[in-house]
């Protein structure tokens, strides 16, 4: 919810107030406080006008305000990863952003040694041992991010050294 409160010079005056091309559900008082809470639908920039009259002389403020959608990871691997030794790990992460002019940003926030993340959400990462090793991700638009944790698992399948009795 935005709100915007005039610093009304004369208090005797009796002022008016008036919004033109207002949002839907944009709303100014009789104190001139506007309030507006966006619907899911109402992202990216907003364009109005605040007219205050005092019945002799009228005066415009034009005004822009941003809404901002946070950014979506809408597909990530699973929590946990299992490998088997000298198996690499890709994965390509991918997002959603509302906002029509969201420049978004993919960063390796936490990972073992070699692992990187590329602009485009694409994360790899090639073992060289057996290993357990947690990483996190985060994808921002410059106002909000959101991030992603996970565990990548490496291990050697099991190979049967003895034989059995024969009889």
């Amino acid at each position: 919810t935005a709100s915007f409160q005039p610093k009304t010079v004369y208090l005797f005056n009796q002022y008016s107030y008036s919004l033109a091309d207002a949002p839907e559900n944009m709303h100014v008082d009789i104190n001139g406080n506007i309030t507006w809470t966006p619907i899911p639908s109402q992202v990216d920039n907003h364009n109005f006008t605040l007219k205050v009259d005092d019945g002799t002389t009228s005066s415009n403020l034009d005004i822009s305000v941003y809404v901002n959608s946070p950014p979506i990871i809408s597909t990530n691997p699973a929590k946990r990863t299992y490998l088997k030794r000298n198996e690499q790990f890709n994965f390509s992460f991918n997002s959603y952003d509302a906002n029509e002019d969201a420049e978004l940003s993919w960063y390796l926030l936490d990972g073992p040694e070699g692992m990187w993340m590329d602009s485009t959400g694409i994360i790899s990462w090639d073992p060289q041992i057996l290993d357990f090793a947690e990483y996190s991700i985060q994808l921002s638009d410059g106002y909000k991010s959101v991030e992603f944790s996970g565990f990548v698992y490496i291990n050697s399948i099991p190979i049967i050294t003895s034989v059995p009795p024969t009889g």
